[in-house]
């Protein structure tokens, strides 16, 4: 079993994010949505949050809407 875990790229998120790796018993996975709402703005946030999951070590899936 595994949790996804949903990261939009601002802080409240970011933080769970960082919670949930130093606590979880279950490995993560980290999710984005890009909405594409804000233009390159959005796209900025799905690559921090790609990066971040790096970061940790943990594997990050992503999907754009349109």
């Amino acid at each position: 079993m595994a949790y996804l875990v949903a990261v939009s790229g601002g802080v409240d998120s970011v933080v769970l994010l960082d919670v949930m790796a130093a606590q979880a018993a279950e490995p993560l996975i980290v999710a984005h949505v890009d909405h594409g709402i804000r233009g390159e703005a959005s796209a900025a946030d799905a690559r921090f949050v790609a990066a971040l999951a790096a970061r940790y070590g943990l594997p990050f899936v992503s999907t754009q809407l349109e």
